[in-house]
């Protein structure tokens, strides 16, 4: 194997395993606590948003680092926090944040695709932030965070549950 495809395999791995670790500890832990000030407008404890964990601050770099993308295709696999899409004739993966709202429930990411919401197999369109971590020559390593899909089968929605807001210049 040439060296680099291994040091690509290396980062996908890499990339794979503490993309999702970042967006489970930044869903468990708050950013920083929240106080009122007689304006009634809220303030963050400074201190404390500076003392976020390592995986906080991945997270953090990924998403101010990030672009609004869509993927098109065809609902594969969901394999723990990573869904994988078939556009064409390559393969597309996505990460998924662990809670997301569907019909006005809030579910685990592992009963989006069970049937009673999406299937695997159906048509979807996956609006994601895009994070370009390389580009070489011949090619590019990036990641996706998903933060809505849209089933085009059954017309299921589904929307990330994220401590932020994503709004695109086209909503």
């Amino acid at each position: 194997m040439k060296t680099h495809m291994k040091v690509l395999s290396i980062v996908l791995i890499l990339t794979a395993i503490a993309v999702p670790l970042a967006l489970n500890a930044t869903m468990a832990a708050s950013v920083g606590t929240w106080s009122l000030k007689q304006t009634n407008e809220p303030q963050v404890d400074q201190q404390q948003s500076d003392e976020l964990g390592p995986r906080a601050k991945l997270l953090k770099w990924l998403i101010a680092h990030s672009t609004p993308a869509e993927v098109n295709g065809k609902a594969v696999a969901l394999v723990k926090h990573m869904l994988i899409v078939q556009v064409g004739k390559e393969q597309v993966r996505v990460l998924m944040p662990i809670g997301w709202i569907v019909d006005e429930k809030a579910i685990r990411v592992g009963r989006l695709f069970n049937g009673t919401y999406m299937s695997l197999g159906d048509n979807i369109t996956v609006k994601a932030l895009k994070t370009i971590l390389k580009t070489g020559e011949g090619f590019s390593l990036y990641t996706l965070i998903g933060y809505e899909i849209i089933d085009q089968t059954s017309g299921a929605h589904a929307y990330a549950i994220l401590p932020f807001n994503i709004e695109t210049s086209s909503e």
